[in-house]
């Protein structure tokens, strides 16, 4: 039996040390089959290059963006340089446990009805227990909401709430995939305009069709203080973000039939943005996301915090 060639796409960007190490963690598959990797450098400086590259059972190929373009941009370069049959994704900060291949391409090769399979997470760093537990909670919660059909050890298919349960929160496995490259191409490319990329293409991922979830050889995330701020600013930026990544569902043409779902999710995103602004006195802020949140669905909850902000700004 011939066994399908995989593409895995290495995005990096100024941390050679760190590449070195997650190529390592592929040159530990148990995979037997061909692969290759597709090194996207998002403009490093100096360029990678093949000498500088630790040794490796795949073949590699580096492709290279001539300014930074972002994380989504140097994924989809490598995507669209890309000649296997399946695509695995791999962050230059993180690391591949050693079955993560060969037990992703059994799963899909053997249910050839999944389009888009999400990897369990493991999290390692100093900063990994407050991400595990993080993580875990969330995963927990989307399992219980969806109630999953497992189809074989470890491995769970979803239906369609799986796209109403990510409307409300992506954990972390939800946002490494593996699949086919044509199924790749079908959902579409990340989006470099969107500061959650990430989690806008898994929306559209369970539009697309069946996904599943696979809970063994974890993809494993390095938690060393990146990404972890929890400064005002930012939490404004990551509701603003997620508001967007929702609007322009409401366009997709595989959305019409979640509309409702959508608008619901639209009412509730403006109504936690308007909260935000509340807690931090910036009034009129509030009352203008309010006022959105209403023309997707009026509720008691609004109206109580209307009365609130009317308060505050008294005071």
């Amino acid at each position: 039996m011939t066994l399908p060639t995989v593409s895995i796409i290495l995005p990096t960007h100024n941390r050679p040390d760190l590449l070195a190490q997650a190529i390592a963690s592929l040159d530990r598959q148990s995979y037997p089959g061909p692969g290759e990797i597709l090194i996207a450098d998002d403009a490093s400086s100096p360029p990678v290059t093949a000498s500088s590259l630790p040794p490796c059972r795949f073949a590699v190929r580096i492709v290279r963006s001539p300014t930074p373009q972002g994380g989504a941009a140097a994924k989809n370069l490598g995507v669209q340089a890309a000649c296997g049959d399946y695509l695995v994704f791999l962050d230059d900060d993180d690391l591949l446990s050693p079955g993560y291949i060969e037990d992703a391409l059994a799963a899909l090769q053997t249910y050839p009805n999944i389009k888009t399979l999400f990897m369990r997470v493991e999290w390692f760093g100093e900063r990994a227990e407050w991400g595990q537990t993080h993580h875990d909670r969330n995963t927990f919660w989307i399992l219980e909401q969806t109630k999953p059909t497992q189809i074989a050890p470890e491995l769970f298919v979803f239906n369609e709430d799986l796209f109403f349960a990510l409307l409300q929160r992506i954990p972390m496995p939800f946002q490494r995939p593996v699949l086919r490259r044509e199924d790749f191409l079908a959902i579409g490319a990340y989006q470099k305009d969107c500061l959650l990329w990430d989690c806008e293409w898994a929306l559209r991922a369970a539009l697309y069709g069946p996904c599943a979830l696979l809970q063994k050889s974890p993809y494993l995330q390095r938690a060393s203080g990146q990404g972890y701020s929890s400064t005002a600013s930012r939490q404004e930026e990551h509701l603003r973000a997620m508001l967007v990544v929702k609007e322009r569902l409401l366009d997709h043409p595989k959305a019409s039939s979640f509309r409702s779902k959508l608008t619901d999710s639209l009412a509730q995103g403006y109504f936690d943005l308007a909260y935000f602004y509340s807690e931090n006195r910036r009034f009129g802020e509030a009352l203008a996301a309010l006022k959105i949140s209403a023309s997707y669905g009026r509720s008691l909850k609004q109206l109580k915090l209307l009365t609130k902000i009317g308060l505050k700004s008294w005071i």
